[in-house]
């Protein structure tokens, strides 16, 4: 509603089509690797069905939530391609959110299911990047 009633651009519109464009595309490679990744180890990217394994190959051994991080570089994508700097403002925000009501309850769920091997990977790999 901000972007409507008051919009505010940030780039040129051609630049920001470009790295809208880069910035999705850049998010849907690193989401669908990580889709390779789990399918491999016969595990779904579903987080409503049980984990059986825990991925440590392909993109989380950069990050332990690339289907998260994929995500949110898809939002950013699309809202640099829109040029709306308030959803840009919202990163944050989001972030927070998926952080607190996503990735730590996940993350004390693969505990549970992993214990000490899940505990190391922990150590070994980021959160996000």
């Amino acid at each position: 509603m901000l972007n409507r009633d008051i919009p505010i651009r940030f780039l040129p519109s051609s630049l920001a089509h470009v790295a809208g464009i880069v910035a999705a595309a850049g998010s849907l490679l690193v989401g669908g690797s990580a889709v390779i990744s789990m399918r491999r180890a016969h595990t779904s990217p579903n987080p409503r069905t049980p984990t059986r394994a825990l991925v440590e190959t392909g993109m989380f051994r950069y990050t332990r939530n690339p289907l998260y991080l994929s995500l949110l570089g898809l939002y950013t994508g699309i809202a640099v391609y829109a040029n709306d700097l308030w959803r840009i403002l919202l990163i944050p925000l989001l972030v927070v959110l998926v952080e607190g009501w996503v990735v730590k309850p996940e993350e004390a769920y693969l505990e549970q299911s992993f214990g000490d091997a899940y505990m190391s990977y922990k150590r070994r790999v980021r959160r996000w990047i």
